[in-house]
C-alpha cells in the first residue's frame, strides 16, 4: 500500500493537517497533526488529545533540534485546541525512534497490535 502517495496525502493537506518545516526557506521536515486517530487511538478518552504522525526530517538536518521544534509546536497547537495530551505511535521495533520520542518527554502508554502493526503508543501532557 502506498501510504505517502498523492491520493493518500492530499486529503490531509486539504484538511490543513500537514505541516512543512523550513529553515532559511529550505524545506527540512514535515509532519501531520490530526484531531483523531481511529486506527491506533480509538478509545473515547483519546478525544482529549491531538495526534502527531508522519514526522519526516531530512537526514542532513537530523540531530539539529528539528524534532524538538516539531513537538513544541504540536504542543502549542494542542493547548490552543484545549486538548490535554499530545500522542504519537511508532512500530514497536523502532528502538532508536522510541528513544528519540522519550528524549522529547513522551512516556510509553502501552504496546498493542493494531491491524497488521505492533505499535508502541506514547503520550505527553501539554
Amino acid at each position: 500500500m502506498d501510504e505517502v502517495g498523492a491520493a493518500q496525502v492530499l486529503p490531509w493537506v486539504k484538511r490543513g493537517s500537514v505541516h512543512l518545516v523550513c529553515l532559511a526557506g529550505e524545506p527540512v521536515a514535515t509532519y501531520r497533526l490530526q484531531p483523531e486517530d481511529e486506527v491506533f487511538w480509538p478509545d473515547p478518552a483519546d478525544a482529549d488529545a491531538l495526534f502527531l504522525h508522519r514526522i519526516a526530517i531530512a537526514r542532513a538536518h537530523a540531530g539539529k533540534g528539528i524534532l524538538a521544534a516539531i513537538v513544541a509546536q504540536a504542543k502549542r497547537e494542542a493547548r490552543a485546541a484545549r486538548r490535554g495530551w499530545l500522542r504519537l505511535d511508532c512500530a514497536s521495533d523502532r528502538t532508536g525512534l522510541r528513544r528519540a520520542y522519550e528524549r522529547e518527554g513522551f512516556l510509553l502508554r502501552d504496546e498493542r497490535v493494531c491491524g497488521a502493526w505492533h505499535v508502541a503508543r506514547y503520550e505527553s501532557a501539554v
